[in-house]
């Protein structure tokens, strides 16, 4: 606990209804121009407006370039339609797609307010979206179970029908997260709705509001949604609806306040605190919710940048997996397949392209004076690139073809010899699944394939121990794993340590000649086979759900150096294991479309349409 935290202030905090949450950082604006757009009515625009609320001129003094929409915009008039059931149009239902492409896109205001005078070009990164005031009318219980949104009756209707309830509206924002996971490009702030003066249904909209601040994102692994309680915000004044209390340290907040985050109710009040007349909200309320909302809309935008700041676009598109190697100055080289079906290699800032016609995903191997990367050529045939790095880096390569024979079933992977590196060992499948190994001198570029004997479903993976086996792991046509170990004098014999895998397998040596290897399960768990060195172990689940093989991926998951794992998640993004228990998930982002590969922290993808991305993990 912080110094000077006591249980009596725990005590305190628990009676005031404040909730604080730490480690958010500071709330500073952009140092560069940020496009946000702001969905709302009229409240909405009242807010905005430079004689009003001031949110506009607020968000240009933080670097925001702010569009607007408003009654009328968009296809379908979608602008009209801003009540709680119509979120799950715009951002879930079946013309959603359209509205979203509208929403991203649009530059231009639809309501008065002062704004920056440049637009920086782009997507809006940043939305904001807000319900009226009628959408604190919520029926129903307080304990009303949630429904699973295709039984929502709230869908699509907006806040006048009798569906619209606090359990139907709990679970319209609930199914909003199954979006603004797949963007983690963009922020979205959610606006709660202002409250009504008619207490009736008070109790509910608190609730809900409270629910959106509180529960709504627990279990959520994304950095990309904020709500911001306006509710909460307009529900205490200064002594009348004429004076705030902004900065007050009673009443009720939701703001940034002795460094940070406050969510406080400390005023027994669930309705408007600021009437106008009618329920639009006061100009002094307005006023109070812009100081409240600024910093709290920077610290989001702050958490959420440096999130994305992991992620380094490497231009170029593939379709294959990538590969990554780092050379003899630890300059790190990605490499791809690149859609002219020719290898290219991204160094020192750069692609560079080293020719070929290629049809399996490349294998980069370092020998202490080049790589080489290997892969399938269109003959079908094993073909090695190898490439000389200048000495010191500076961004020259110079790179020949060889071809190596044999006719290959997808890719084939391998290793230097640890005692030998001039000596590299390479396993691969024949037109027939048929398990072969080839140790090639890469002094002179020679070696014959071997047979092993068995024949496998998936790529085969090949490993050396600690004490001088080699190990090829594969899927079986019976969709166990099997183990062809080679021993220091070139006896092989397979082995089956059981289980049933759907996918191609990775590996980790230890320090005694044992092995860490991992797959894909049936149920789509990631599975580690823990061998010892005399090669007995057994099977642990670690969690986790990989994408499905059956739909045209590996799911293969991937094994650095240093111990993490990584893979493709059942919702297309990347994922990390933590280690030591292997079952423990932290969602990393991204939108994959390939399996991925990692160099220690660093992984790379092939993002949406085939885009290379860089991504460095957290420590």
């Amino acid at each position: 606990m912080e110094e000077g935290y006591t249980m009596r202030s725990a005590l305190l905090l628990l009676v005031l209804g404040l909730s604080v949450q730490v480690g958010w950082g500071d709330p500073l604006p952009s140092e560069s121009p940020m496009k946000l757009i702001f969905i709302h009515h009229s409240t909405g625009e009242n807010w905005l407006a430079d004689d009003n609320g001031g949110l506009g001129l607020a968000l240009r003094e933080n670097n925001y370039f702010t569009s607007d929409t408003n009654y009328g915009w968009g296809p379908d008039a979608i602008g009209d339609l801003t009540d709680i059931g119509h979120w799950w149009l715009w951002f879930r239902g079946p013309d959603s797609a359209r509205y979203i492409e509208a929403l991203y896109d649009e530059g231009g205001q639809h309501s008065y307010y002062s704004r920056l005078a440049e637009d920086p070009g782009g997507e809006n990164s940043i939305v904001l979206f807000k319900s009226c005031f009628p959408n604190s009318a919520l029926k129903g219980g307080l304990n009303d179970p949630i429904p699973p949104i295709e039984e929502n009756p709230l869908r699509g209707e907006d806040c006048w029908s009798p569906h619209h309830t606090l359990a139907n509206a709990k679970g319209i924002y609930s199914d909003l997260l199954e979006y603004f996971i797949t963007r983690p490009d963009k922020l979205f702030i959610v606006i709660t709705a202002p409250p009504l003066s008619d207490p009736t249904y008070s109790a509910n909209a608190r609730e809900l509001n409270r629910w959106l601040v509180e529960d709504w994102l627990d279990g959520y692994d994304g950095s990309n949604v904020f709500v911001f309680d306006f509710f909460n915000v307009l529900t205490s004044n200064g002594g009348s609806p004429a004076v705030n209390d902004l900065g007050m340290e009673e009443g009720n907040h939701h703001r940034w306040w002795d460094g940070s985050i406050q969510h406080q109710v400390a005023v027994p009040c669930d309705t408007l605190a600021y009437p106008s007349g009618d329920d639009h909200p006061s100009q002094a309320g307005n006023l109070k919710a812009t100081g409240e909302l600024l910093p709290l809309l920077n610290l989001a935008y702050g958490r959420w940048m440096d999130a994305r700041r992991s992620w380094t676009g490497l231009g170029g598109r593939t379709q294959e997996r990538p590969a990554m190697i780092r050379d003899g100055d630890g300059e790190v080289h990605v490499f791809a397949i690149g859609l002219d079906r020719a290898l290219w290699d991204y160094y020192m800032g750069e692609w560079h392209s080293l020719g070929g016609v290629l049809t399996s995903p490349p294998w980069p191997i370092w020998n202490e004076s080049c790589i080489h990367v290997f892969s399938r050529g269109e003959n079908g045939g094993l073909w090695d690139c190898v490439i000389w790095v200048q000495a010191g880096g500076g961004g020259a390569l110079d790179g020949s073809w060889h071809g190596l024979g044999g006719y290959l079933t997808g890719g084939v992977t391998g290793e230097a010899d640890s005692l030998d590196p001039n000596l590299i060992r390479l396993a691969a499948r024949d037109g027939g699944g048929g398990l072969w190994m080839m140790v090639v001198e890469s002094t002179d570029l020679s070696g014959e394939w071997q047979p092993l004997g068995g024949v496998g479903s998936s790529a085969p993976f090949l490993m050396g121990d600690a004490i001088g086996r080699v190990h090829i792991l594969v899927q079986g046509m019976d969709g166990g794993l099997w183990d062809c170990v080679i021993d220091g004098l070139g006896g092989v014999d397979w082995i089956s340590p059981g289980g049933r895998i759907t996918s191609g397998v990775r590996a980790l040596e230890g320090p005694d000649g044992s092995l860490d290897i991992f797959a894909r399960g049936e149920d789509g768990h990631l599975w580690i086979y823990w061998m010892d060195a005399v090669l007995a172990g057994s099977w642990h689940d670690g969690g986790g759900y990989i994408f499905p093989a059956e739909d045209g991926y590996s799911a293969t998951p991937e094994v650095a150096r240093d111990g993490r794992v990584f893979l493709q998640g059942g919702d297309c993004h990347l994922w990390e294991g933590l280690v030591p228990g292997w079952e423990e998930w932290r969602y990393l982002g991204g939108q994959m479309t390939t399996d991925p590969c990692a160099l220690g922290r660093e992984v790379s993808i092939a993002g949406a349409g085939g885009d290379l991305w860089l991504y460095a993990a957290p420590d």
